[in-house]
């Protein structure tokens, strides 16, 4: 008996900086808020008594029963009495908004206890059957540390680099704790650019003169050639010239003629 409760209380020892450091937001009903005030100030079994109460007095199906069975959770005094309240409502309360954050309680109790394994199990169903969930940056940075305590430094900075980019801009300390997580992995190798050498030259084959550029001239079609005038045809005159010849022969005779006649 002694000896587990002490196991008990070394589990929550180890668990308590993991819960706090990842915790989701601070709970909003007055009732849990002040249990959460009475265990902060060292009251704790008042804040674990006042929950205890509002359980009892819930009905199992009412929204707020599961709700008051994480918040008992996160109080109690011990790892098992956290983990059963956890196993609680994953088990019968899996569309509860708690039930992400509940798997994620329960992978950090069982990193505690060494096993990674089942806390990366853990850590699997929240993205799984809560894709939509605000705890999905949490998850992740979680499995990102559970790979890297398996060595698995490919998965583990792939599982980081997902937690960053599911980050809200309002999460300051988680972006840090992701950012310095992200250290572990290796830098991405550069890769100089080798210029190819220039292919060899055979000796048989000159190389290749460049000729000068040719300016390009366009040549005009030739004129088409005008069609032959034909030579109008030469008219012969000798016929006509005879006559007229013949003509001023007659002319003179006459007037010869005429002058002798005139003579007499």
């Amino acid at each position: 008996m002694f000896r587990s409760m002490v196991l008990s209380g070394a589990l929550l020892c180890a668990a308590a900086p993991i819960v706090i450091a990842q915790a989701p937001a601070r709970p909003t009903d007055p009732v849990f808020v002040r249990a959460q005030a009475l265990v902060s100030d060292g009251n704790g079994a008042a804040g674990r008594a006042l929950i205890d109460s509002v359980i009892k007095a819930t009905p199992p199906m009412a929204p707020l029963y599961p709700q008051a069975l994480f918040w008992r959770a996160s109080l109690a005094a011990s790892a098992a009495d956290a983990e059963s309240d956890y196993r609680h409502i994953v088990v019968d309360y899996p569309l509860a908004p708690q039930a992400a954050d509940a798997l994620l309680r329960l992978a950090q109790l069982e990193l505690a206890r060494g096993d990674r394994d089942g806390a990366l199990a853990h850590l699997q169903r929240v993205p799984r059957d809560y894709p939509r969930s605000k705890s999905l940056a949490r998850a992740s940075y979680w499995t990102a540390r559970v790979l890297f305590e398996k060595n698995d430094i490919p998965g583990a900075c792939a599982a980081n680099a997902s937690a960053l980019s599911q980050t809200d801009t309002t999460e300051i300390e988680l972006r840090n704790q992701i950012q310095y997580q992200g250290q572990r992995c290796p830098s991405a190798p550069v890769v100089a650019e080798v210029a190819a050498p220039p292919a060899p030259v055979s000796s048989a084959t000159p190389p290749a003169v460049s000729s000068p550029s040719v300016k390009e001239v366009t040549i005009s079609p030739p004129a088409p050639t005008p069609p032959p005038v034909e030579a109008a045809p030469v008219k012969s005159s000798s016929r006509w010239t005879l006559m007229i010849v013949w003509l001023a022969v007659l002319i003179l005779v006459a007037a010869g003629v005429f002058i002798l006649m005139k003579g007499h």
